[in-house]
């Protein structure tokens, strides 16, 4: 489930033509102690959840990534993230709320 997570990340990315840094998906991460060259990453489920619904109901001004009215945690057979249909997901944003609830940061597509 985490490759097919990290795959629909990455095909996303690929998608997304990078004139903002707005996202439409977002997930928290921590390096994984089995990756030698500490590049790898592990999905982190409950700093996930905990970071969408805080920036749900974030209000901090008039910018897009200020507010995420349509933000929602899906968790499915085949995937698990944080997804802003409108693209409200600011990756700055998100990772700050990844980290206060205890992951090392975060993802965004």
């Amino acid at each position: 489930m985490q490759f097919l997570t990290r795959a629909l990340f990455a095909a996303a990315a690929l998608a997304t033509v990078a004139l903002s840094n707005m996202h439409s998906g977002a997930i928290c991460v921590n390096k994984d102690p089995r990756e030698i060259s500490g590049e790898g990453t592990k999905f982190d489920k409950n700093a996930t959840m905990l970071a969408c619904a805080e920036y749900k109901i974030r209000n901090t001004g008039l910018e897009k990534h200020d507010r995420c009215p349509d933000c929602v945690f899906l968790d499915t057979a085949d995937t698990q993230f944080c997804e802003s249909k409108d693209e409200h997901i600011g990756g700055n944003e998100f990772k700050g709320y990844c980290q206060a609830f205890g992951a090392e940061g975060s993802r965004a597509a």
